[in-house]
């Protein structure tokens, strides 16, 4: 948790970092979970309590519970938990996903990065009629049969692990990283897990403004 407070340029003075940290990841964890909120709070009180006290922790306390109340307060109107008002409606041509549609509110929440959901939103498809999109449709059809001569065995296997999508195709990966760079730290692993859900949060969010499956 540190080590997440010194990249984000959290000055460590008198060593506040650490109190810090582990207050407002205990406090938001209890925020966002309240049925686990004596767990978190238990966890968060026997870590602390493993920090020698002084000045730097007791300031590192005030500012991590200052810092959860923000985040907290930002995430409660974010839109997140929004009811599912997705229905497929369509155009011949105009791609929706089938339901049971995962994520269907994203495109309203608020990011927690970027400046909005279309902030890198790529550019239109190609029309129907174009030879681009001929082209493109032809392609799939000779890579992307049953049994296909063009595919190469690597390109099958990788088209197998893409039929998976979501947290059952990406966790094991940050899992595996975990284990192989930090071995039986769980805390240096629980912090490669959570850089790992930094980085594919904003993807998720131009993939459901997008309309992308």
């Amino acid at each position: 948790m540190d080590d997440t407070a010194r990249r984000a340029g959290v000055p460590d003075r008198a060593g506040t970092r650490r109190p810090a940290a582990a207050t407002a990841a205990a406090a938001v964890l209890a925020g966002l979970h309240p049925q686990a909120e004596a767990e978190f709070k238990s966890a968060g009180t026997a870590y602390l309590a493993t920090l020698p006290d002084g000045e730097g922790k007791s300031e590192g306390i005030r500012l991590g519970e200052a810092i959860a109340a923000k985040i907290l307060a930002t995430r409660a109107t974010d839109g997140a938990d929004a009811p599912d008002a997705y229905r497929p409606r369509t155009a011949p041509g105009v791609y929706i996903p089938t339901p049971i549609t995962v994520a269907s509110t994203w495109p309203n929440v608020t990011p927690f990065a970027m400046t909005s959901q279309s902030q890198f939103r790529p550019q239109a498809p190609v029309a129907l009629n174009s030879e681009e999109w001929a082209k493109d449709y032809n392609e799939i059809k000779q890579f992307g049969g049953k049994i296909s001569a063009s595919r190469s065995a690597r390109q099958t296997e990788d088209a197998r692990f893409w039929l998976i999508t979501g947290p059952q195709s990406t966790e094991p990966l940050v899992r595996q990283i975990a284990a192989a760079v930090h071995g039986p730290d769980r805390g240096r692993g629980g912090r490669c897990g959570h850089c790992g859900h930094g980085r594919q949060i904003p993807l998720q969010f131009l993939a459901s403004d997008h309309g992308d499956p």
